[in-house]
């Protein structure tokens, strides 16, 4: 799944242990929700590439999941507790 960049709300829980994603693209700059387990759960996401503009991954947002590639640019200035709780 791609998060574009003009994304500016996702609800809490969105993709909570959906089974079918092994890739997230996000890329969404300023949006509501990244502070919540957007993506928990997520038990066959492999793949996460954070997009170049972003400053923040919110708590919990990643937790629990088998992540093998995390891509982090330096815009990401914050890392909220337990953005990748578990993973």
């Amino acid at each position: 799944v791609t998060i574009p960049e003009g994304i500016t709300r996702i609800r809490f829980e969105a993709f909570k242990n959906c089974e079918s994603l092994s890739t997230v693209n996000f890329n969404a700059v300023n949006c509501e929700g990244t502070v919540s387990p957007v993506f928990a759960g997520c038990k066959n996401l492999k793949t996460i590439n954070i997009g170049s503009k972003v400053t923040l991954i919110g708590s919990y947002m990643f937790a629990n999941v088998p992540a093998e590639n995390i891509v982090l640019p330096t815009s990401v200035k914050e890392i909220d507790n337990d953005a990748f709780a578990n993973s």
